[in-house]
């Protein structure tokens, strides 16, 4: 078995004027990743602040491979969510 685990710092491009107004924006990118990937998602840091954000990923595989290639299409939808930029990315994909 592996688990592919990941965390994305995003900026919010719209630039939020609250704290609410951010969850929102985060919120929408986390349950896409959930029910549009079956990924386990949450955020994870940052949650005090208003332009960042902190979203932690992972998925389990029985290949390699294919949890590699599911946190690529994480990356994927992340980015196609004109609100956020990501700007760091931590990756790992270890047996267990």
């Amino acid at each position: 078995m592996f688990v592919g685990i990941a965390r994305f710092t995003l900026f919010l491009n719209e630039q939020p004027h609250s704290l609410k107004e951010k969850r929102s924006v985060v919120t929408k990118v986390r349950e896409a990743l959930k029910n549009r990937l079956q990924v386990s998602a949450a955020e994870v840091g940052l949650q005090d602040t208003w332009q960042r954000a902190a979203i932690g990923v992972t998925c389990v595989s029985s290949d390699k491979k294919v949890a590699e290639k599911m946190l690529d299409e994480v990356r994927r939808l992340i980015e196609s969510f004109p609100q956020v930029e990501i700007t760091e990315e931590e990756r790992d994909v270890d047996a267990w």
